[in-house]
Parts: C-alpha cells; structure tokens; sequence
C-alpha cells in the first residue's frame, strides 16, 4: 500500500494495519496517525520508510529518549514513563533526558485511581500539553485514550447514555465537597474504565458520602479525556423527565422557564439547565405582534416538545394550548403512525399548487391537497392548528398524505384552543383558590400577579389554572399595601372570579365584584357583532393615551379593545375643564361606557365615558356607584380577612375601641385594644383642630 505526503513516501504494510480497519474500507486521500517503524539501521539507507497504523504498540527507544527535547513532544505523542514522586492528587513521572511530567489522578490507570501511592511500575502515556513557563508535560495515562488508534473506546462509554440511572462507589470526596465515584459492577464483570464525578450542588443534602458506600446516580454528560461520567444524585434529577437535549421525547409535555424575549421568540431554560427556544408562531393560538407585553423574564410555561435542534443542542417547543391540551394521537415519526389515525398538526407552509405542509412532532411532516384546503375555509394561515385524518404513509420515502378530519363544526378542522366553553349554558363565575404569587414585566416596571386554580366542577373538565393582575382584584383603587405575596396568604379562598380572555394561552381572570354582577345580569359579548350604537357596556382602563384618551377593554371573554373620550360641552367653563381634567381615571378602573360607533368591516367601535350619558334612561349620574362603593369595601375586607399574618383586623365600618397614643392638630394616633401590635390613625373631616 503506497502512501505520497508533500515530503516523503511511505509503505504500510497491511499487517500493521489496525483490526478496526480493513485495506478494502480505505478511500484514496483519507487521513491515517502513523507511527515510523524502528527495524534496525538498515533501514535508514533505503528510501522507504517503515510505518504503523497501531501507533501504540510501541514508544520512543532509547536512542529517541537519550536526545529528547521537550519541544519535539507534540499532544498526541506516546511515551513510556516511570513514576517519581506520587502524590494524593497525581502522580510525578520522569520521561527521559531531564524533561518531567505529571499524570493527575483522573488522568491515571484505573487501578492507581484509587490510591496513586501503589503506583510504582512505569506505564504508557500520551502527551495533552505543555504548561506554559514550565519544562513539566500534562500526560494521560488512561488505556482508552492511550489507544489513539481505537477510537470507538474514547466515544462509547460501555453503552451507558445521558439519562440513565447507574450505581457508584464513593472512591473519594474533595475539600470542596465533591464526589468521584467508581462505577459498582456486578462480581462476575471485569472492572470498569470509567469513573464518575459529581459536584457539589448536584448531590442529595441529606445523604452522607462516605468511602466505599453506594449511590444511585444520573448522567448527565460526559468527558471525553478524563473518560468520566458526571453524574448527580438529587432526588429531583433522578425523578425528572429527561436531563438533556438528547434523551428529549418529542411530544412530551415540559415546563420552561422563560430566560429572555426577543422579537423572534422566547428563550427557555427546562429543568433549569436544558436550552430551550419557542418561535414567535408558537408562542400562542392567537397572533402576538409585541411578544414583551405577553412574556415577561421568569414566567414558566407548559409546553410540548416540538423536535431536537442537533445542531444548537436545544429543544424547539409549542406553547399553542390547543396542541398541548390536545388529546388526539401524538404522530413523532413516519414508522409509528398507521393510515385512518386522527392527530393535531399546524400549517407549516404553503406549497405553490395550493396544498398546505402540515407539521407535526419530531420533523414529521405531511402534505394536503388543494381540495381539502378548500374545507378549511379562507381563513388559513401558517401557524394555524389543524385537526386531520393520515390518509396514507410511506416511512421509507418519509412521506405522509393528511384530509381534513370529520368533526361536528361542518366539517372544518381548525382547532382552537378553549379550556372550558363559555356559552350561556354555563356559569358567569367561578370560586378560585389562590396558588402563588409571581411578578410580570422587566425590572423597572414589574407587576404583581396572583396566580390561582379555578374550580369549575366535573362537567367542565375539575379545575383550570388562572391570573389575576393586581388592577384587576378590586375596585378599591388604593389598596392597603404594595405587594401582593405580603399581603394575601397562600390557599385563600376566592368566592367568585369571571374570565376575562387569555393573555399568551394563560386565562386572565378578575375578582371585581362589579364586573361579575354586571355579567351576570346582562348579555355576554364574544365579539364585535354583538355591539350596537348606544348599548352600555362594562369594561377596565387597559392604556392611557396622550390624544386618543383611554383604551377601554370589554369584559366577557371578547379581549375587545376600543378608545375612550370624553365629551366635553362647549360651554363648560375654563376653570371646571381644568378641574375635570386633573381627575384622570387609572389603570385597572372599572368604567360603564356608551357604545358611540361600530363599524363592522373595519372591526373598530369607539367609546364614550361621559358619566351623564354612561347610566340608564331617566337615572341620577351617580346611579352605579353605591354598587360600586359596596362592592370595593367587600373586596377590602376580603383581604383584611385573607391576610397572611393571621392577625385579627377589624372590617371596614366595624365600631372598635381603642387606646389613644399620640394627639397632633390635625389626627389622633391610636392603639387597637384585640391587638396592641395593630396602630391606627384617626382624622379630623373638616379645618376643625383635634386639641380644641
């Protein structure tokens, strides 16, 4: 076999080929790591060169060593070494001619691992690198990558993967607190090359890691030049799904921590360590234009593995809630999926003839005709979630026919997600339990959130998470306190909540009173056909506007938006104008507005906010606001009663006596007799001083 480099020319005989490789599987040009074969003098007279495939079967003779420098020892050399000095962390070792090297104790035979004291014969090495300013080599001595010529040792870890769950031995804990392991083999098993390693914070706190005791352990990854296994042994690791991208399940459901947002999508983290992406189409079923006014840094989402990203070792995943409370067959491959199956996909693309690229889990795609398109309507677009019926498949060509599935809405297959009906069969609200409190938006403009579980009894399906926005719990705009998580406690119960829409697939709730009332006394409305000129409708101030006023969002499950003005006469005076002007409404604000226009091609309405206009036929101006006075104070008495501390407030209009403190001109501060913890102030309603 005749080998031609820039230089010189060589022959390999076939005998010196490795067992790996045969001389039939060899490709003109392929590169091969050889070894020049010491046969004696001779040879260096001839022109040919002796060489070696299996370059460790042999090291440096004498002769070499006699003259070695230490530039000539390039990464990857082999050398025969002896040890000098052991220490607990390595082993010293002398190379030839005054130059040194250092084997570390991962790095070592796994016989010596254990304890490098009982290192005393010489052993093969391969040179890693030189340390910078220093004549001392970095060496391994480990036999997998000694056996440059084998590569199949230094990438397969005797068939373990990440994810799997093995069983170690303690060898050895660091001042740090960091395990290594030997990996716990049955007795009629030879010894294992491998070890394994875990840090720290990966360990379970309540286990006590002595030597020679065993632990069940998760891998979590490889290194490739120590030939160890990291691992961990927390309870919750050995428990979760998966630990890496690639031991993912397409199709599984996942919940992520969203790490940033950006115009393209959201960046996740799942389980705190796997990378995650979800793509602007499959943020929500609804179309999102400013991804940062739905997503904020630190909320967590359910959603289903979409496919692996090899490339960028990350998951790509859905968070479309009419796939991931999807109940239909879960197609994630070609091989897996018979005709007549019915499943959930969304459209992918367009092809030119009119046909639509239906994607599914695990890069499995399929295609539909033109005709069918035609059932779904013109209302098709990419991203749009389609249920459909496998007409026929090929897994071999990786190919897949799709029609539209049969369903009850005449035949269309589009599917929205919807976590229980809303229709007038069914209750306005429903009783909610507080869950948790989490905070929305960046760091300079964060909002409270009160996340809670909605029970909606057996016929709707049991309970349905929620959230509250703070401006949506009450009408009582200047609540008692700033924070949220200080001031409701965990497991309250709230007696009604009515759903406003959903925000990004999550359901937006509110606690109002005075909505709730008025949705239960007047028409719900789902869409903009439902409104006519002059209707009164309720809604909440979402925006304020420099020139366009307030943007005013309907309640009753519609997100219906419009702006809001008022309507100021001609002959209001100056003075008044400015008065009325200072009284700005707030964010959160429940208002009773009058439909002023409607106009149905487009999809506007306008509003108007006049409270003269704003009430029934023949009613006083103030006709809603003794429903709306009742209702914010038996909202703030809820909270008094919800408050974390426990601590016995007294209701709003309660009598109670108290213990004067402190007089002043203008209030009185005073001590509560139930609780002495509990101060209170009491102030004068008119110019009148306190001490007269």
């Amino acid at each position: 076999l005749g080998l031609q480099s820039i230089e010189l020319k060589g022959f390999l005989a076939e005998k010196y080929l490795p067992p790996t490789l045969q001389k039939e599987d060899l490709v003109r040009g392929q590169p091969l790591l050889l070894r020049i074969q010491n046969e004696g003098s001779l040879n260096k007279k001839t022109r040919v060169i002796s060489l070696s495939a299996v370059p460790e079967i042999e090291c440096l003779d004498d002769a070499a060593v006699e003259n070695l420098k230490l530039n000539d020892l390039m990464p990857g050399t082999l050398l025969l070494v002896n040890p000098l000095q052991p220490t607990a962390s390595g082993v010293y070792v002398n190379i030839g001619n005054g130059i040194k090297g250092y084997v570390s104790r991962q790095h070592l035979p796994p016989r010596y691992r254990s304890d490098p004291f009982q290192c005393l014969k010489s052993f093969k090495t391969i040179v890693m690198f030189c340390q910078q300013n220093s004549n001392l080599l970095a060496l391994n001595g480990h036999p997998d990558i000694v056996a440059i010529s084998k590569f199949v040792k230094r990438t397969n870890f005797e068939d373990i993967h990440i994810g799997d769950i093995i069983e170690c031995k303690v060898s050895s804990i660091d001042k740090n607190g960091n395990v290594s392991f030997d990996l716990s083999l049955h007795k009629d098993e030879k010894n294992s090359l491998l070890a394994a390693f875990a840090r720290r914070t990966q360990l379970e706190d309540r286990i006590e890691y002595k030597k020679g005791t065993i632990h069940q352990a998760r891998v979590l990854s490889f290194k490739m030049i120590e030939r160890i296994l990291i691992v961990a042994t927390r309870k919750n690791i050995l428990t979760q799904k998966m630990v890496s991208v690639k031991d993912a399940v397409p199709g599984e459901k996942v919940t992520a921590k969203v790490e940033s947002v950006l115009t393209k999508g959201l960046f996740v983290k799942i389980y705190n360590s796997i990378p995650g992406f979800i793509p602007k189409i499959h943020l929500s079923d609804k179309l999102i234009t400013r991804i940062d006014k739905h997503f904020s840094v630190g909320d967590e989402l359910t959603c289903r593995i979409l496919t692996v990203d090899e490339v960028k070792a990350r998951l790509i995943l859905t968070n479309k809630q009419s796939l991931i409370t999807n109940k239909d067959a879960i197609v994630k491959s070609y091989a897996e999926v018979t005709p007549n199956t019915i499943t959930t996909g969304y459209i992918m693309s367009q092809h030119p003839s009119g046909g639509l690229i239906i994607g599914f889990y695990g890069g499995t795609r399929g295609f539909m005709f033109p005709k069918e398109v035609e059932r779904l309507g013109i209302n098709v677009k990419v991203g749009l979630t389609v249920r459909v019926r496998v007409v026929t498949v090929e897994p071999q060509c990786g190919r897949m026919l799709v029609a539209v599935a049969n369903t009850t809405n005449g035949g269309t297959g589009i599917v929205k997600a919807q976590p229980f009906p809303i229709d007038g069969e069914n209750p306005i609200s429903f009783p909610a339990v507080v869950v948790s409190v989490s905070s929305q938006g960046d760091k300079l403009k964060q909002k409270d959130v009160l996340n809670v579980t909605m029970r909606l009894g057996k016929k709707l399906g049991g309970k349905v998470k929620a959230f509250i926005p703070k401006e949506l719990l009450s009408d009582y705009l200047d609540l008692p306190f700033s924070s949220l998580n200080e001031s409701i406690a965990l497991g309250s119960v709230l007696p009604k909540v009515a759903v406003l829409g959903d925000v990004a697939g999550n359901l937006k709730v509110t606690s109002k009173h005075f909505v709730i009332d008025w949705l239960e006394k007047h028409p719900r409305i789902t869409s903009i056909q439902n409104l006519t000129k002059g209707e009164l409708v309720c809604g909440n101030i979402i925006q304020k506007h420099q020139e366009m006023g307030y943007f005013v969002e309907l309640v009753g499950g519609s997100a219906l938006t419009a702006p809001a003005r008022f309507i100021r006469p001609v002959a209001l005076s100056m003075r008044k104008l400015l008065i009325k002007l200072k009284k700005q409404l707030q964010i959160g604000q429940t208002v009773v507005a009058r439909v002023s226009s409607v106009d149905l091609e487009r999809k506007r309405f306008a509003l108007i906010l006049d409270i003269h206009l704003c009430v029934p036929p023949h009613a006083e101006p103030d006709y809603f606001a003794p429903s709306m006075a009742r209702y914010a104070l038996e909202e703030l008495n809820w909270f008094i009663a919800n408050n974390p501390n426990n601590s016995q407030m007294p209701k709003i209009g309660e009598c109670i006596d108290v213990k004067i403190l402190e007089i002043s001109e203008r209030d009185v501060v005073v001590q509560y007799i139930v609780d002495s913890n509990l101060k209170g102030i009491a102030y004068t309603i008119n110019s009148t001083s306190v001490l007269k």
